[in-house]
């Protein structure tokens, strides 16, 4: 892990769990965009989120817009077909991060900001939750790679802390 974290960020990881090994350069690039591009939200997830009480409890308010996401790709929800899995799963890891912040932003009152095509995956979250409403953020890239690493080291965490206390 502590090689993995000194030499990848968060898309590389990522692409060693689902592939069992680090990405090719060409792989690397493809997915980046392909992950970029699928950050924005369908609009009637938008106005999903924006129907929850502000108060409500944002891993309520995540679990319900995940599950949610199944009904604008209906044609992509087929267990068994390997390139459904693989499509619903690089969707899933492109809108997670929009989700958070758009539940944040609408939990404290702030107007959504919408993913950015320039930036990468750990800027757009950065961006999205701290930005101003016209999207400008000031990227600091101690932030970027704290997250990076953050993110890395939780990827594979198949358990949460309450089960794992369980289990011990």
């Amino acid at each position: 892990i502590e090689d993995i974290c000194k030499n990848c960020d968060f898309i590389d990881a990522t692409l060693l769990l689902l592939n069992g090994e680090l990405p090719s350069d060409e792989e690397r690039s493809a997915f980046r965009h392909a992950v970029i591009a699928d950050m924005q939200l369908p609009a009637g997830m938008i106005e999903l989120i924006s129907t929850f009480p502000r108060e409500a409890h944002p891993m309520a308010m995540l679990a319900s817009c995940v599950n949610a996401l199944s009904t604008y790709y209906q044609e992509q929800v087929d267990p068994l077909d390997r390139a459904q899995v693989q499509h619903s799963t690089q969707r899933l890891i492109a809108t997670l991060p929009t989700i958070a912040a758009y539940i944040y932003r609408h939990n404290t009152g702030q107007e959504f900001v919408a993913p950015d095509l320039e930036l990468g995956y750990v800027e757009n979250f950065l961006t999205m939750m701290f930005g101003d409403e016209q999207g400008h953020y000031e990227i600091d890239p101690d932030f970027v790679d704290a997250l990076n690493l953050l993110l890395i080291v939780h990827l594979d965490h198949e358990q949460n802390c309450s089960t794992s206390t369980v289990q011990n």
